[in-house]
């Protein structure tokens, strides 16, 4: 995952890029604030050039899952 984006990523819910590991836990359904949801599909689209829905990655329970779904998008 490129290093910027996790940067860039980590902001969203204010924490340094070093906290966000495959691990890292999003604390349910209400983390995904309305600003999350915006600023992750931006950042998605800014340097993968993929489109998600927040339907889609909004389900993911931790930053992990995340990279999975933007991978298996990427193909």
């Amino acid at each position: 995952m490129d290093p910027e984006f996790i940067e860039e990523f980590a902001e969203v819910f204010d924490l340094e890029s070093e906290e966000m590991t495959e691990g890292y836990k999003f604390e349910g359904p209400e983390c995904w604030d309305s600003l999350a949801i915006v600023s992750t599909i931006a950042l998605v689209d800014q340097y993968f050039d993929i489109a998600l829905k927040a339907d889609e990655f909004t389900k993911c329970q931790t930053f992990g899952e995340l990279v999975k779904l933007v991978n298996d998008k990427k193909g």
